[in-house]
């Protein structure tokens, strides 16, 4: 095949280094089929749950015991759903993957040796072809999140009345990114554009390389913002420069030498014209249905977790303008630790309440409009809200609370009832959204001066 040839010609054409590029090689295609697996089996309904555990459970096999015994890491190395790709766990998973490619490519090359060939550049077309599906789904996964605005809602009432000195890297970079639906529906749609490229053959290399261009600017983020998904956007970047790797030649003339760009080479790892028009029909398939499962998902996720999600009873920021505690009026003094300055009603459904000192206490939330009461449970801290996540945070009190509410129709509400043996009579007043510069402050074409605060 003229593409494999082409392929093999590049990768050995030092017959001095032929062996070490050879298994750099093979090193490098282990490394990335091992990354990818076991796509695509882990988007088929009822198949992906029994192939995860199969897949997962291999790592979690190897990977503590390579970090124990090989990286001699005492601290526990435990696969965590947290919400990070930089747990311990993902590093050490990175070393045992090199390490297992580098010990599966020896292994090639000694059953390579006894068959007189390594087979390198059509193993390296399959890997392309599925890493090219595999970066398309990625890329259609998070790019329709953002063009449903569900990855970066509009900042929370908890995080507008959140000094931004007490917003984390992380938090700041969600805030902005949240603020402006026009900027993250574009960032969506760039995305969304390099996954529809992907998906065709002959368009890999736009598609690679406006991935490359999306992925530089996530990854600076992501490194800049402590965001903690550094490790799987750096491989992500990593795919999208391997797609584009074959047609460096084209883009140095095309960007550089100013000489005539080379043809572009077949990307097509089965010869025959039966197999080419069976694996034409099935990337057809494969593509239809990325688009359906991404699209849809999120689509039917905007009614749950969308900007445009109906709003529990009584949602709102209020402000605490009266505060009884055990028959003692309170006035909102910064030095009183018990008096509450705000309660937060969210679009979870739950409630939280933010002490004249800043400190916060979440609770669950129940509310019967028709009985007028408020059911309370204390919720447990979640660990992305700790100084040091490491550390096991506080069991909440196993305790039920029902207050009573009546809520009059300009939103002022007021609260009677018991919370952890003492008694609160508060008074609230709905503060509104407007009322902060963020919210307030819309996009102007025409400025005299810099609005700059």
């Amino acid at each position: 095949m003229v593409y494999e040839r082409a392929v093999a010609s590049r990768v050995l054409r030092s017959p001095a280094g032929a062996s070490a590029k050879r298994l750099a090689l093979r090193v490098l295609i282990v490394y990335v089929a091992l990354l990818i697996a076991p796509f695509p089996l882990d988007l088929i309904p009822g198949v992906e749950a029994v192939v995860g555990a199969v897949y997962g459970g291999f790592w979690e096999a190897i990977v503590p015991w390579l970090g124990r015994h090989v990286l001699g890491i005492e601290a526990p190395i435990v696969r965590r759903f947290s919400g990070s790709g930089d747990t311990l766990f993902h590093y050490v998973e990175c070393f045992a993957r090199a390490l297992l490619a580098v010990l599966g490519a020896l292994v090639w090359s000694a059953l390579a040796r006894r068959r007189g060939a390594g087979g390198e550049a059509r193993a390296l077309l399959w890997l392309r072809l599925a890493a090219r599906y595999y970066l398309a789904s990625t890329m259609l996964s998070y790019g329709f999140a953002k063009l449903f605005k569900l990855q970066f809602p509009q900042p929370s009432l908890a995080r507008l009345i959140e000094p931004i000195g007490d917003a984390s890297p992380m938090g700041l970079m969600w805030t902005f990114m949240g603020y402006s639906a026009p900027y993250t529906i574009f960032t969506g749609a760039l995305e969304v554009l390099a996954g529809l490229l992907l998906l065709s053959r002959r368009l890999t290399l736009a598609g690679s390389l406006v991935t490359a261009g999306v992925m530089v600017n996530v990854v600076m983020l992501n490194l800049s913002y402590d965001v903690a998904v550094k490790l799987w956007s750096l491989h992500l970047l990593g795919i999208a420069a391997l797609l584009a790797a074959p047609d460096r030649a084209r883009l140095y003339a095309l960007l550089v030498s100013g000489a005539p760009a080379p043809a572009g080479a077949e990307d097509r790892p089965l010869e025959s014209p039966r197999g080419r028009r069976r694996l034409r029909v099935f990337g057809v398939a494969l593509s239809i249905y990325l688009l359906f499962i991404h699209a849809a998902l999120n689509a039917a996720l905007i009614s749950e977790y969308g900007d445009g999600r109906p709003t529990p009873p009584l949602y709102g920021l209020y402000e605490v303008e009266g505060f009884t505690m055990d028959g003692e009026e309170r006035p909102p003094l910064l030095t009183d630790a018990e008096r509450w300055r705000y309660v937060i009603f969210d679009r979870n459904g739950n409630l939280s309440t933010v002490g004249m000192d800043g400190a916060r206490r979440g609770y669950t939330l129940a509310v019967d409009e028709e009985a007028g009461t408020l059911t309370l449970k204390p919720a447990p801290r979640w660990r992305g809200e700790l100084e040091d996540p490491t550390e096991e945070p506080p069991p909440p009190p196993d305790e039920t609370y029902v207050l009573k509410y009546t809520c009059s129709s300009d939103r002022a509400v007021r609260i009677e009832g018991a919370i952890a043996g003492r008694d609160y009579a508060l008074r609230l007043t709905l503060v509104p959204r407007e009322r902060f510069t963020l919210v307030r402050r819309g996009f102007r074409w025409v400025q005299e001066y810099p609005f700059n605060r």
